[in-house]
């Protein structure tokens, strides 16, 4: 391979690595070991990705992502995520309306998995019969 068609392969794939990576410049400030285990479905990186996303830590606050980031670390068995999406759903926080039934949903799961939070929760919800 010639020194120039060299350069050009070598320039075409860092544009492509470039394109491929831009968003996650996005969440810089987080580790990139953790992002990687998010995006290959590990529950415990699910939540830390979406904690970061509610919380604003090391990336924009955007609630519909860190909605999105509950949503696959619940559907993954973390029931801390469970226990916040009660919590959201309970509440009506980020965005969404309060639905007791959703809420009682989602911490009836997490109470399964062990979460004495969402037991509490999901208590005091049936003693007022609050909505």
């Amino acid at each position: 391979m010639s020194p120039t068609t060299r350069k050009a392969a070598l320039v075409a794939a860092a544009i492509g690595l470039a394109i491929i990576l831009w968003p996650m410049a996005l969440l810089a400030d987080l580790d990139p070991l953790m992002i990687r285990d998010a995006l290959n479905g590990d529950p415990e990186a699910q939540f830390k990705m979406a904690k970061a996303y509610d919380l604003g830590t090391g990336v924009p606050q955007d609630d519909a992502k860190a909605l999105e980031w509950y949503e696959k670390a619940a559907g993954n068995g973390n029931d801390s995520a469970m226990f916040n999406l009660g919590v959201i759903h309970h509440l009506g926080l980020n965005g969404i309306e309060a639905d007791a039934g959703k809420a009682a949903l989602w911490y009836g799961k997490a109470v399964e998995k062990g979460n004495t939070n969402a037991l509490s929760n999901l208590g005091q919800m049936y003693e007022t019969g609050s909505d």
